[in-house]
């Protein structure tokens, strides 16, 4: 790729990037908020494995809160509740939002993915060794920032963290 394509491929995410640093205001204070560039990242392939990603994307850490990564497909937040909180967490209080729950230590148990019902989703807990449940949240068409903002709300009165 020559300097126009990748200024044309990373333009937008650090526009992204500096959109959603702006709106996290009512944040500052009670969170400490960083961002910067990095690579390594695992997204799910079409088979439904997992693919590391080697270029580097933003992301957002809002310490004790969550992670954003902003990529060209919209935006994730990865977080994570304990495990006895995320028993008691109904899938239901989610209902809108994409996201799978999964094991913190091993990462590639997954617990909840869309169609799991709230039964099968603690059993699959209750089965696992975690101390923690992590939570991958998948915000594709969030060209306004409320449908994250709102998650934000949510992921603090529920009690998540990261």
């Amino acid at each position: 790729m020559n300097t126009d394509e990748l200024n044309s491929f990373y333009k937008p995410l650090d526009s992204k990037r500096k959109e959603v640093v702006s709106s996290l205001g009512f944040l500052k204070g009670r969170y400490k908020i960083t961002d910067g560039w990095f690579n390594g990242h695992y997204a799910k392939d079409g088979n439904g494995g997992f693919q590391i990603e080697y270029f580097p994307i933003p992301v957002i850490s809002i310490y004790g809160l969550c992670d954003i990564e902003i990529s060209k497909e919209g935006a994730s937040v990865s977080t994570k509740l304990k495990r006895e909180d995320a028993l008691g967490f109904g899938i239901g209080q989610l209902k809108g939002y994409a996201f799978e729950a999964f094991g913190v230590v091993d990462y590639l148990s997954t617990y909840y993915v869309k169609g799991v019902s709230d039964d099968q989703y603690r059993k699959n807990i209750l089965a696992s060794k975690e101390k923690d449940i992590g939570f991958a949240f998948s915000l594709p068409n969030d060209k306004d920032g409320k449908s994250l903002l709102a998650l934000l709300k949510l992921l603090i009165e529920d009690g998540f963290f990261y």
